[in-house]
C-alpha cells in the first residue's frame, strides 16, 4: 500500500514541475510545398470572388486609339459663275432739236434728258453647269421678261420680273427695269422705292444713282438731282450718262460753264458718243462760241445715221454757218 502512495505523490510533484522546453523544428520541404499551393489557390478564390461579386471589374478595357493623321486640305477650285448682264443706266435722250423760228435767229436745239433707258441686255449662261438650278431658272426668266420689253409686252415683262424678286430679291436688274417701267407709268414714287432698295443691296450701284437723280429732276428737286448724278459720276467715271444728265441740268439752270467744264471731261478721253457731242454742241451755241457748236454739230452728224434725228440738227447747223458766212445766203 505504501508503494502506490508512494508512487501516487511522486507523479503529482512530477506534475507540479514545468514541462521541459522542446526545441523547434522548421517545417520540412513537403509542408512548405502544401503551403505554397494552399496559398495559390487563396489567391485564385479571392480573385473569382472579386470578379463575380464586384462591378469594377465587369467594365470593358478602353484602349486608346491613335489620333488619325490630318486630312490633306481640299484643293479649292474656282466656280465659274455666271456674270449677270451688265446694267445699262438711263440714259438720255439722243438728239430731239427745236424747229428754227421764222425770224431766222441763231438759237440752239434743245436736248431733252430725263427718258429712261431699261436694261436690255440678256444674261450669259456661262458656267451654267457649276451654278444652283434655281439660279438657271431666274437667268432664264430675266431673258424672257427681256423679249417682252422689246415686243413691247410691258405687263408681261413687268409680272415676270416681280416673279424673278420673288425668288430671288436681290436681282438687282430686275429692280432696275420695274423702276423705269414705273417712270413710264407715271409712278415716280413706285420707280424711287425700287432704286432705294438696290442700294440697300448694293450701295456702290452707280446706275441706282444716276436714276434717282433723273427721277428728282423730273419731279423739279434739281438739289437733290444734280447729288445723285455727281455720285453716280464719282463711282463710275467711265459711264456717259450721269455727264449727259448733269450737263442737261446745269445747261437748263444757265449754269453753261460749269456744263462745258463737265462735258469737257469725257471729250479729253477720246469717248465717242454722239449723244455727248450733241449735247457738247448745244451747250457751245446758247453759249455763243459758234466755232465750236459748228465743229460738234458736224462731228454727231457723222455719227448718226437716222435721218430723222439728223434733219433738225443740219437745218440749225445750215443757220449757224449762214450767219458766220453772210455772202453765202
Amino acid at each position: 500500500m505504501s508503494i502506490i502512495l508512494d508512487a501516487l505523490k511522486k507523479a503529482q510533484q512530477q506534475r507540479k514541475q514545468p514541462a521541459p522546453e522542446v526545441p523547434f523544428a522548421p517545417p520540412g520541404p513537403k509542408k512548405r510545398q502544401r503551403m505554397l499551393v494552399y496559398g495559390i489557390l487563396l489567391v485564385c478564390v479571392i480573385v473569382v470572388f472579386g470578379y463575380l461579386f464586384i462591378p469594377a471589374f465587369h467594365k470593358p478595357k478602353q484602349f486608346a486609339v491613335p489620333a488619325a493623321p490630318p486630312a490633306p486640305p481640299k484643293q479649292q477650285v474656282a466656280k465659274a459663275e455666271t456674270p449677270l448682264p451688265k446694267p445699262v443706266a438711263v440714259t438720255a435722250k439722243a438728239a430731239e432739236v427745236v424747229k428754227k423760228e421764222p425770224a431766222k435767229k441763231a438759237q440752239a436745239p434743245v436736248r431733252k434728258t430725263g427718258e429712261m433707258k431699261r436694261d436690255e441686255s440678256p444674261v450669259k449662261d456661262e458656267g451654267a453647269v457649276t451654278r444652283a438650278t434655281e439660279s438657271e431658272k431666274v437667268n432664264i426668266l430675266y431673258n424672257e421678261a427681256q423679249e417682252a420689253l422689246r415686243a413691247g409686252r410691258t405687263n408681261e415683262a413687268k409680272r415676270i420680273y416681280l416673279s424673278i424678286l420673288a425668288a430671288w430679291p436681290n436681282h438687282v436688274e430686275a429692280l432696275n427695269n420695274l423702276g423705269v417701267i414705273a417712270v413710264q407709268e407715271g409712278d415716280s414714287k413706285g420707280a424711287l422705292f425700287y432704286f432705294k432698295k438696290i442700294l440697300e443691296i448694293r450701295k456702290g450701284y452707280p446706275k441706282a444713282y444716276n436714276n434717282i437723280g433723273l427721277v428728282m429732276m423730273s419731279e423739279g428737286d434739281k438739289g437733290l438731282a444734280e447729288e445723285y448724278f455727281r455720285k453716280a459720276i464719282v463711282m463710275e467715271p467711265d459711264s456717259i450718262e450721269p455727264y449727259l444728265n448733269l450737263a442737261a441740268l446745269l445747261r437748263n439752270d444757265g449754269r453753261l460753264d460749269e456744263a462745258s467744264r463737265l462735258l469737257g471731261i469725257p471729250i479729253e478721253k477720246k469717248v465717242r458718243n454722239p449723244a455727248l457731242f450733241l449735247s457738247y454742241a448745244i451747250i457751245q451755241d446758247k453759249a455763243g462760241k459758234t466755232e465750236e457748236a459748228v465743229r460738234y454739230y458736224r462731228q454727231y452728224l457723222s455719227a448718226v445715221k437716222s435721218s430723222e434725228a439728223r434733219k433738225e440738227v443740219i437745218e440749225r447747223l445750215r443757220l449757224l454757218e449762214e450767219n458766220r458766212n453772210p455772202e453765202r445766203r
